[in-house]
C-alpha cells in the first residue's frame, strides 16, 4: 500500500479496499490518467475539507511509479525518539510533528535522521534501534508541487539533557509525551504522524 498526504487529504494506492473513508474509489485498468491526479491536488490544496481517493490496482507498484514521476522527489529522514516509554514531539507553525529534515548530499538516511533530530531538539545521545516506515506528503515549494519521502527511524535517547527547540526552524516547543496524551494536546498532528503513532 502507498499513502500520500496533501494538507488534510490523502490518496491511497493498493490492490484491495482499505479501512478508510474515501470520497472516490477508482479501479486502475492500466491507463494512467494524470488529470485525475491534477484534480485531486487542486481539491486537496484549496478545500478546507478533506478529499480522499483510493486507487485499486492489480499492480500497485506500477501505478505508484507512474504517480511519483509527476512530482519532484525530495528525500528526508526523521526519528521517533523514545525514552522511558515517552515520545518526543515538536510544535512548529501551529502543528505537532516529529523531528525530521532533508537529507544532505553524501549522507545516508540514517545519518540524516540522527543529525536532523539532534539539530531540531538539541539532544545528542541518540541511537537508532530500527527502521519504522516511509511516509509521503505533497506540498508547494517555490510555486511547484513536490513530494517528500521521509524515512522514519525508531531511536532511543539515553542522556539526561532537556530538549531545546531549534528556533531558526520555527520550532516553538519540544516535549516528551505518553502515547495516551496525544489527543489531549492543543493543536493538530499531521496525518503522516498519526499513521506513525499507530505503528507503536
Amino acid at each position: 500500500m502507498y499513502k500520500v498526504f496533501f494538507n488534510r487529504s490523502f490518496l491511497i494506492i493498493d490492490n484491495k479496499y482499505c479501512n478508510e473513508s474515501y470520497d472516490k474509489i477508482i479501479e486502475y485498468n492500466g491507463n494512467f490518467d494524470v488529470q485525475v491526479i491534477d484534480d485531486w491536488c487542486k481539491k486537496a490544496e484549496t478545500s478546507i475539507n478533506s478529499y480522499n481517493l483510493l486507487f485499486i490496482a492489480d499492480n500497485p507498484y506500477r501505478l505508484w511509479e507512474n504517480f511519483i514521476k509527476i512530482f519532484k522527489l525530495i528525500q528526508a529522514a526523521g526519528g521517533v525518539v523514545i525514552k522511558e516509554k515517552k515520545i518526543l514531539v515538536i510544535f512548529r507553525r501551529g502543528k505537532w510533528d516529529l523531528p525530521k529534515g532533508k537529507v544532505d548530499e553524501g549522507e545516508t538516511l540514517e545519518q540524516a535522521a540522527l543529525r536532523e533530530v539532534a539539530e531540531e531538539t538539541g539532544l545528542k545521545e541518540l541511537k537508532i534501534s530500527r527502521k519504522l516506515t516511509n511516509t509521503y506528503h505533497i506540498y508547494r515549494l517555490k510555486g511547484e508541487l513536490v513530494i517528500k519521502e521521509t524515512s522514519w527511524y525508531l531511536m532511543n535517547y539515553s542522556g539526561d539533557d532537556s530538549p531545546v527547540p531549534q528556533k531558526e526552524e520555527d520550532i516553538e516547543k519540544v516535549i516528551w509525551i505518553n502515547l495516551d496524551q496525544i489527543n489531549s494536546l492543543q493543536g493538530e498532528f499531521f496525518g503522516t504522524v498519526k499513521d506513525i503513532f499507530k505503528m507503536l
